[in-house]
């Protein structure tokens, strides 16, 4: 019977979160006498690992026992219990005893030797350590506190709230998930700053994450994790598509804001050309798959995604599959989709085992891409992992300089998010805007339907690239205004002319929205006052225009890109019936982010009048994707009481 652990027993309750999520690492255990005390509580401890892994077990004692490997936790632990504890522990001798890969360890001993592992772990780089006890002093009275040991900690090493990585710049733990950390877009004033930039983003892993938390774990997601711009363009709307040659058409709507009734709410929608399956491009694509023991749990999933992919190949097509666990192979070389008995046989002989080193898996798979790129191809990498990048001097910052390196050649990414308790989101997310990529989160079957048959031509064909929005609101009509989301797409004013900076791709058929809140000119309290300028003064234009949206976007396969201009009035986006229904469906999604992120900009945002418009606005619903948001926001809505 498995034994409860609680708070009290063992002091750092995130660690024994962390457990849940330790897949593969080595794992230390002190067998000298002075680990008596405990060692039983150590014990009950390791209940908390997932039933099945790859682990390294490491016996220390006045000698260090040869490593021991396990994929089963019952095994693991059963070993463990077996060892017999006494004489002293010689961490000096264990210091020499281990390779310095980079490797996860997890280590097992008594604390008032916690200075002389400190020092261990500086020595063996190891990426992440345990110590078990809250009354460590390795680092000082406040071991939450930690000062960064050879770059690879910093502040919060045990803390509740998880520990920064220095390699992830800001980004906050959750359990053993890690999202990056931003601060929401503030009201700007149009006088001062009249141009607002960013590159479109057709991610939608947040929504899908969102889901996860909700409807299996039954509570509502961390707020770092709510990504606004994600939540709306996970849903397809009726915008017109283009109808001059160009690859993409602006559609523009305006209301008042639901959530704020003194100000507007402006959608901005960008639609992408469909361009039917049989006249796309031949695909050059290569599976780039985690196979390591973190995706263990998440395995079988993505082997039926990529069934799924399979499925969708044509036979001009051609796929590889390199895997990547301690090492990076080529497991199937580049091949015709008219094989695909071949291609389905190789995927069901995927294994499950071993650490992650992602940076040789990466290597390897845009060497294959080069080796059969074709110019009038879709050349892609499709990378599917939980983003545990744990070996080698490979980790996540180095594995996406790799990627970066990459992108200028003609291939794109896309990457497939799986896994849970594990999940590195943050690291997921740098990856594919690295590699001019989009990004996906596969929670289920359902989604990967979506997204790899449904959605097929939207994710794996670029029919534009660093596609960029830039806005000049009108100071005489709008006193400030404000940017929903697309906080990591921000771009600065002349970074829109620059063909050097990246904007986001699109691909076949896909709509991207939106959403600016607009203060009108004479309404005020939204941005704090500031003196009037002492050197320069603001003149405004006459004009009866609203704003002037410009987009630039360049072909796949180019370098210089194209500019395309629309001046709005608001006679021309204000409907005289009312906001469309699309319209409205849209905003309804936006208020839901702005809800469970707990916005300070949410105003009178509720979950009555998100459900209310959701459902007067959710139309034919071929494939049910608005019912299905509307049962998430009543499950939300008591998880939120």
């Amino acid at each position: 019977m498995k034994t409860e652990i609680k708070a009290e027993d063992i002091g750092w309750t995130p660690s024994v979160r962390r457990l849940r999520g330790f897949v593969a690492g080595w794992i230390l255990w002190d067998a000298g006498a002075n680990h008596l005390a405990n060692s039983a509580r150590h014990l009950r401890m390791l209940e908390e690992l997932p039933e099945h892994g790859n682990w390294k077990l490491v016996v220390f004692g006045e000698e260090v026992a040869s490593p021991m490997e396990f994929t089963s936790r019952m095994d693991l632990i059963n070993a463990i219990a077996a060892v017999q504890l006494a004489g002293n522990s010689d961490l000096a001798a264990l210091d020499a005893a281990l390779p310095k890969d980079g490797c996860l360890r997890m280590i097992f001993t008594k604390t008032a030797q916690s200075r002389r592992v400190a020092t261990l772990l500086k020595n063996a780089k190891m990426n992440v350590c345990y110590l078990m006890e809250r009354k460590s002093t390795a680092f000082g009275r406040h071991p939450c506190r930690l000062k960064r040991l050879d770059g690879f900690w910093g502040e919060g090493f045990c803390g509740m709230e998880g520990p920064r990585v220095p390699w992830m710049g800001s980004s906050r733990v959750i359990g053993s998930e890690r999202y990056a950390e931003y601060h929401e877009n503030e009201f700007v004033e149009t006088t001062r700053e009249p141009l607002s930039t960013f590159g479109l983003d057709v991610d939608t892993a947040s929504y899908a994450t969102m889901r996860r938390y909700i409807m299996d774990e039954k509570r509502l997601p961390p707020k770092d994790s709510v990504r606004l711009e994600e939540f709306v363009n996970y849903f397809t709307y009726g915008y017109a598509e283009p109808t001059d040659g160009a690859p993409v058409a602006v559609n523009c709507e305006l209301s008042t804001c639901p959530w704020a009734e003194s100000h507007q709410l402006l959608r901005v929608g960008v639609q992408a050309r469909r361009i039917p399956t049989e006249n796309l491009p031949a695909s050059n694509l290569v599976f780039l798959l985690d196979v390591s023991g973190s995706m263990s749990d998440s395995f079988g999933m993505m082997k039926k995604a990529i069934r799924m992919l399979v499925e969708q190949l044509r036979d001009d097509d051609h796929v590889a599959i390199v895997t990547y666990a301690g090492d990076a192979k080529l497991h199937m070389a580049s091949t015709a989709g008219r094989r695909k008995v071949q291609i389905l046989a190789a995927v069901e002989a995927l294994e499950c085992g071993g650490w992650t080193h992602g940076g040789a898996g990466i290597q390897l798979a845009y060497d294959q891409a080069k080796k059969h790129f074709d110019p009038k191809a879709n050349n892609r990498v499709v990378l599917i992992s939980d983003g545990d990048f744990n070996v080698g001097p490979s980790g996540p910052r180095e594995t996406e300089r790799l990627i970066r390196e990459q992108r200028g050649n003609g291939i794109f990414l896309t990457v497939l998010g799986v896994g849970c308790g594990n999940y590195q989101d943050a690291t997921m997310k740098r990856l594919s805007t690295a590699g001019k990529g989009n990004y996906a989160f596969i929670d289920n079957l359902q989604e990967a339907k979506k997204v790899l048959m449904s959605e097929f031509g939207g994710t794996m064909f670029t029919v534009a690239k660093d596609v960029k929005l830039q806005l000049e609101f009108n100071p005489a009509q709008v006193s400030s205004y404000r940017l929903l989301g697309y906080e990591c797409r921000k771009l600065a004013a002349q970074d829109f002319n620059d063909d050097k900076k990246d904007g986001g791709e699109t691909g076949s058929g896909h709509s991207m929205t939106a959403f600016y809140e607009i203060v009108p000119a004479g309404v005020t309290g939204t941005v704090p006052s500031t003196d009037p300028l002492k050197y320069q003064t603001t003149v405004s234009v006459s004009s009866d225009e609203l704003l002037t949206v410009k987009l630039r976007y360049k072909d796949p396969q180019g370098d210089a890109s194209r500019k395309l201009e629309y001046p709005v009035r608001s006679v021309d986006v204000i409907r005289a019936e009312g906001p469309s229904e699309d319209y409205r469906f849209a905003s309804a999604v936006a208020e839901f982010a702005l809800l469970i992120e707990d916005s300070k900009f949410k105003a009178d945002a509720s979950f009555d009048a998100i459900l209310d418009r959701a459902r007067g606005a959710k139309g034919a619903d071929e494939n049910g994707y608005r019912a299905e948001f509307i049962r998430l926001v009543e499950t939300a809505q008591l998880l939120h009481r």
